[in-house]
This record gives C-alpha cells, sequence and structure tokens, in this order.
C-alpha cells in the first residue's frame, strides 16, 4: 500500500488526510474482493481492472459513498499509471458520471433520504443537547475554575462543538474546524501567501474579536477564501474554551493531540448523541437550511450560503420537505 500511496502523494500532492481517506478506500475494496491487505508488488492496483467485482462491492452502498469509492479509484488508477488503466479510468469515470447525475436528481427532488427520515431531529432538540452540556458544566463549577480534569475538558469541547454547529451568526460548515489552528491577529499578518491558501485558522484578535478564516475546504476552488466573523454567541463560548485549551488547535483529540476531520465527524456523533439519533456534520447542514430556509420560502439565503460555504443551489437542494 505504500507504494500507491507514494503515487498519489507525489501525482496530487494533497492534504494528508485526504491522501488517508483515499488510500483507506482503496485497502477496503481490496480486502472486500480478496479478504487480504495489498502487497506492495509491481502493479498492486490491477485488481481494480474487475470493474465488475469492484462495482458489485459498493452497489449496495449510499450513493455518496459509492462515488467516495469511485473517487478514490480513480485518483489511484490515475496517479499510479494512466496509460496501463485508460480503459478503466474511462469506465469508472462514467459510472461516476452516472452516480453523480442520480445524486443530483435526488436533491433536486428536496425530499429527506430514509436515513435522514431515521435520524431527523428538530434544532430546538439540537439545542436542548447542548444546553444540557452547559447546565453540566455550570453544576460542575468549571467556568469558575482555573484548571479542569479530563472528563470535565470533554465535556467543555463537546459544549463548545455543538455551539460551532448550532448557531445562525455561524451556520454549520461541513469538517472544516478540524484541524484549524488557533493564532493571534499579529501572527496572522504574518502568514505566508501558500498558509494562508493551505490552512483554516480560528484567527484571534481579542476578547470580543474573532474570525474564522477558510483556505481550505471543498469549495474554495468557487469561493477562494473566505473569512466568517465569530457570532457574539460563539465569542464568548470560546473565550471560554481557549482558557482551557493552548494546544494551539481549535479541537484535539483524547491524547491532547489536533483533532483531525475524521475525528470531528465521529466526535460529532457522540456529541449529538443524547437525541439518541445518529447526526452527523451532513445532517446538521441539512436540518438547519430545512429548517431556517424552507423549500417555500426564499429569502436571506445568500447570507446563510456564504457563512457555510456552498452556493445558494447548493442551499437548496439541501432544504428537505
Amino acid at each position: 500500500m505504500d507504494k500507491v500511496k507514494k503515487a498519489i502523494d507525489e501525482a496530487r500532492n494533497i492534504k494528508p488526510n485526504s491522501l488517508r481517506a483515499y488510500t483507506i478506500s482503496i485497502q477496503k475494496l481490496h480486502n472486500a474482493l480478496f479478504n487480504k491487505d495489498i502487497v506492495d508488488k509491481p502493479n498492486p492496483l490491477d485488481f481494480l481492472k474487475d470493474e465488475d467485482g469492484v462495482l458489485k462491492a459498493i452497489k449496495d452502498l449510499k450513493i455518496n459513498t459509492q462515488k467516495n469509492y469511485l473517487s478514490a479509484v480513480i485518483v489511484a488508477l490515475d496517479s499510479m499509471n494512466p496509460k496501463r488503466y485508460e480503459n478503466e479510468l474511462k469506465e469508472y469515470r462514467e459510472y461516476l458520471d452516472e452516480l453523480n447525475k442520480e445524486y443530483v436528481k435526488e436533491l433536486e427532488k428536496n425530499e429527506k433520504t430514509s436515513n435522514q427520515k431515521e435520524n431527523w431531529v428538530s434544532l430546538k432538540e439540537l439545542k436542548k443537547v447542548m444546553n444540557s452540556y452547559k447546565r453540566d458544566l455550570q453544576d460542575r463549577d468549571v467556568f469558575k475554575k482555573e484548571s479542569i480534569t479530563k472528563k470535565q475538558r470533554d465535556i467543555l469541547q463537546m459544549w463548545v462543538v455543538a455551539n460551532l454547529y448550532l448557531h445562525d451568526d455561524n451556520p454549520p460548515i461541513r469538517l472544516d474546524y478540524g484541524g484549524m489552528k488557533v493564532i493571534g491577529i499579529s501572527d496572522y499578518n504574518d502568514l505566508t501567501p501558500e498558509e494562508e491558501e493551505e490552512n483554516n485558522y480560528l484567527v484571534v484578535h481579542g476578547r470580543t474579536k474573532k474570525f474564522f478564516h477558510f483556505g481550505e475546504y471543498k469549495s474554495k476552488k468557487a469561493y477562494g477564501i473566505k473569512k466568517i466573523p465569530v457570532g457574539k454567541i460563539l465569542n464568548s463560548v470560546l473565550n471560554i474554551w481557549l482558557r482551557f485549551n493552548d494546544s494551539g488547535f481549535l479541537l484535539i483529540d483524547s491524547r491532547d493531540k489536533p483533532m483531525n476531520s475524521n475525528q470531528l465527524s465521529k466526535y460529532i456523533s457522540k456529541v449529538f448523541s443524547p437525541t439518541g439519533k445518529k447526526i452527523t456534520a451532513n445532517q446538521l447542514r441539512h436540518i438547519y437550511i430545512s429548517e431556517k430556509h424552507p423549500v417555500e420560502v426564499n429569502n436571506s439565503k445568500k447570507e446563510t450560503a456564504e457563512k457555510m460555504l456552498h452556493s445558494v443551489s447548493t442551499q437548496e437542494k439541501y432544504s428537505k420537505k
């Protein structure tokens, strides 16, 4: 697998998290077909020449999951040896195009998927969970302490994450808070253009003024670098959090390391597990847009879309009946 990873890295020069996601997908496909790990032989991706086998292995998965697998396959084959896999690349790209068309058709119906229906909750219910963390923290006198236990810090961070995804001033984005660095305004002003383009930051201008800098996110090519002010409520939450988190990163894992986007995805589900539903960042975005901008209503969409780092047309597809 090292050979595949190296080829993708050299050909694409992508973020570590994306590289990891691609290689994990390729490994999972190989395990599904052969029940064993990939061996670094001269052409370790030749098993992907079996398009029928690969498509059969993923056909019962959700459309988005299938798209992720196919994207990984295309990137890997194109990085390793595009001439050797020319026919396979053509087939996989055509199938991915069909999936994309099917996905757009489903979105345009503005109807909840079966999974969304099963895990749908209201913003009111989500905010109840957020507020329950605050009450717990108050009962433990955490806000008044100078140091806290690891368990208390985890409860505090769950409250922080809930706040990151539930306020109108800072509506739910994807998983771009994962790996986000925390820096002061003077350090921000000293960033190189490359650092601005390749990273996301929480920029602290003072206790009352902060903003998010998004230099790396899904729709960056379309919208460029985005700077979004931190709202008043979230600012107060972050002031408390940064008293106990001096890691230099917005979110941290159980080992005090930066929480990456994959970890954040699982953490969000943990944060909102008291609802009894499996809540993801994507589900939060659908819920938020559906309540704030239902299909029948067409005002104030642009501002929300900009803060959520996507287009108005994408937003309209997110709204569910």
